[in-house]
């Protein structure tokens, strides 16, 4: 499912084991989904992704952009749990405990997973 789909479902969703799909947007040390590029903006809209260190995490398995402020902005799916985030942070929804993330980069589709490589 997409990120406007999980969202209009949140409360059958919520604390259930989700695969998301949609564009991985990373600024900084935040690290988030959206359903387009032209949403890339939009936290309200976005489902955090919860891995501790993800610029780390990610930039060791796949190549970030260069030349803008978005490290990645790529397709990719993501499966976890879905939670709530905490009062006041700019996103409404997570993506924790993360069992599988993939990452489509120019084509190369690369998986990232908790302390393994990519394969």
């Amino acid at each position: 499912m997409n990120v406007s789909e999980l969202l209009l479902d949140v409360a059958r969703l919520l604390g259930k084991e989700v695969e998301l799909q949609g564009i991985f947007v990373l600024v900084g040390e935040d690290g988030y989904l959206v359903d387009t590029i032209d949403a890339r903006d939009e936290r309200s809209g976005a489902v955090r992704i919860d891995i501790p260190e993800i610029l780390d995490v990610v930039t060791e398995n796949v190549p970030p952009s260069a030349g803008s402020k978005y490290h990645y902005l790529d397709p990719a799916t993501i499966t976890g749990r879905l939670l709530k985030c905490e009062e006041g942070d700019a996103f409404g929804y997570r993506i924790s405990d993360v069992d599988k993330f993939i990452i489509d980069k120019s084509g190369h589709v690369i998986t990232v997973r908790r302390n393994s490589a990519p394969s």
